[in-house]
């Protein structure tokens, strides 16, 4: 999906590393394989304000908050989230997004549109796969 959705983006890649690795795929693993991979890089992870409260359960979340800055994607009603260090949020600002990738996959399920929802090329391979 996301190849088809950045077809002509010259300034993307899509890595596969998750679903090469097999079983469960924790942030942690991916950050871990980033690092490794481009030990130069400053690493950032968006991410939905209603996951932030959420971010100190993740597994290794110490290791994970000294190893990324996370790059808050502001939701409609949801407060600007804070977490004390070693955690980095940096809020983009702007209108909040008001659809999750949960809402897109539930609007999936039951059948309701979603194609307005996400790029073209992911709703062609969500309708072409039956997923």
């Amino acid at each position: 999906m996301l190849r088809r959705s950045l077809a002509g983006q010259s300034r993307t890649e899509v890595h596969d590393d998750e679903l090469s690795r097999g079983g469960v795929s924790y942030s942690i693993d991916t950050v871990n394989t980033f690092t490794a991979r481009h030990p130069e890089a400053e690493l950032f992870w968006l991410i939905g304000a209603d996951h932030v409260p959420t971010l100190p359960q993740w597994r290794e979340a110490e290791a994970l908050a000294k190893a990324v800055t996370f790059v808050v994607i502001p939701r409609p009603g949801q407060p600007q989230a804070s977490l004390p260090s070693p955690w980095r949020l940096r809020h983009l600002r702007g209108w909040p997004l008001g659809i999750s990738s949960s809402e897109v996959r539930d609007r999936i399920r039951r059948g309701l549109p979603f194609a307005h929802l996400v790029p073209a090329g992911a709703a062609d391979v969500i309708a072409s796969e039956g997923l």
